[in-house]
């Protein structure tokens, strides 16, 4: 007899736990598994797998028909794989169940039907044609480029004036001293560059060195030496260039 009683009273507490307070928590229940299915159909769908990801998003819809996320993100993927039906069916499902449903943070539901709304709306519209490419305008044909005039001739120059004096006379300059004659023979050829006349001559000093001389012209006066070495030195850029007589 009292266990009788036991069981009467447990079966009126699980009516009234059902009543009251029980629907909420299965309520709360199936949001959140609709919640964690909504999760994981995104993690497939960014790694490619569209199989799994629709299939997710369908145990969303079915443990909460309220979701109308899933709904929304079942029509662009349908939608994206060209079945425009599917995609038209899932949008409509979905704005009749964002109109039953509370309002979600993360995706407002006035913002979600206007959404679908305007994507069932663009199954509707025919596809724009394409434009043909215009077709490319005939270009003139392109003028030869005349001749160039024939160059008037050009006179002869005339021959520049030796810049050095005859090789006659005691004087000349002295343009560099070389312990090398390879040295000598550069600055030789500098001074025929520059339009003087050179030679190369060699002087053996007292400790036994042969120096090679490099000589440019030769004057008959120690002024017009000095002269010429002015002329060498700001012709070659050289320092040191001297005017001096001559050894026989």
């Amino acid at each position: 007899m009292r266990l009788r009683r036991w069981w009467a009273g447990v079966g009126m507490w699980l009516v009234v736990a059902v009543t009251t307070g029980g629907c909420g928590w299965i309520a709360s229940y199936k949001a959140t598994q609709a919640e964690a299915c909504f999760g994981r159909a995104m993690a497939y769908r960014a790694s490619g797998r569209t199989a799994e990801a629709l299939g997710e998003l369908e145990r969303a819809v079915a443990a909460d028909p309220t979701f109308y996320i899933a709904y929304y993100q079942l029509g662009m993927m349908y939608k994206a794989m060209g079945k425009p039906a599917l995609a038209r069916q899932w949008w409509t499902r979905g704005i009749q169940a964002a109109m039953a449903s509370y309002d979600r943070p993360e995706f407002p539901r006035l913002k979600a039907i206007a959404e679908m709304r305007a994507a069932l709306a663009s199954l509707e519209r025919p596809p724009l044609p394409r434009r043909a490419a215009p077709a490319p305008k005939p270009q003139p044909p392109k003028a030869r480029p005349s001749p160039p005039p024939p160059r008037p001739p050009q006179a002869s120059r005339p021959a520049a004036p030796p810049s050095s004096p005859p090789a006659k006379g005691r004087y000349a300059v002295l343009f560099s001293s070389n312990l090398k004659r390879a040295n000598a023979l550069a600055d030789a050829r500098l001074l025929k560059l520059r339009g003087f006349r050179a030679r190369i001559s060699t002087y053996r000093d007292r400790k036994g060195r042969i120096w090679h001389r490099v000589w440019a012209g030769c004057c008959t006066s120690l002024s017009q030496a000095r002269a010429m070495a002015k002329a060498v030195a700001k012709a070659t850029g050289r320092r040191g260039v001297v005017a001096m007589a001559m050894r026989r």
